[in-house]
């Protein structure tokens, strides 16, 4: 059993220095104290996409919407969740049908993978990923979901 806060950090630490050279705040909030049992490497990955993505979104924008936040707790179910959050583009009703689409992209030069494989990790740590967005303009969260104890339940490529 892991420490999510390790997970957490780790993932921060690789993105880091792409935030510090594009001048966008990394906000880490709450992270409970919890040891889980999860699939360190998947899971990273899945955050390094998600903060990734986040940074993009924002790159654009001015001091003042170039943050991005990360936080995680405990639902009611005893699960884990984990969000990204950020103030950029947002997106609408139609892009968030799309988004874990394998090849669907709202990147200029974007392949559509990388949203598509958190969804497979999720699944296959038992869990779920969610995106929403108040709409164009007003920033997004990213949500995964995933139980504290899990054995990786593997998909036929």
């Amino acid at each position: 059993q892991l420490p999510l806060s390790e997970v957490i950090e780790h993932a921060v630490a690789l993105v880091k220095p792409s935030f510090e050279r594009h001048d966008i705040t990394l906000t880490v909030g709450r992270v409970p104290s919890l040891r889980a049992g999860f699939f360190r490497a998947k899971l990273q990955q899945v955050l390094v996409n998600l903060l990734t993505n986040a940074a993009q979104a924002v790159k654009p924008f001015d001091a003042a919407r170039r943050n991005v936040t990360i936080n995680a707790g405990i639902n009611s179910n005893a699960d884990v969740w984990i969000e990204v959050s950020d103030l950029g583009p947002g997106f609408t009703a139609m892009q968030q049908s799309e988004f874990f689409t394998q090849g669907f992209t709202t990147k200029t030069g974007g392949h559509g993978l990388g949203l598509h494989y958190c969804a497979v990790a999720m699944s296959q740590m038992k869990g779920s990923i969610h995106a929403s967005s108040a709409g164009p303009d007003r920033g997004a969260v990213f949500r995964i979901e995933f139980p504290t104890q899990v054995s990786e339940r593997r998909v036929a490529a």
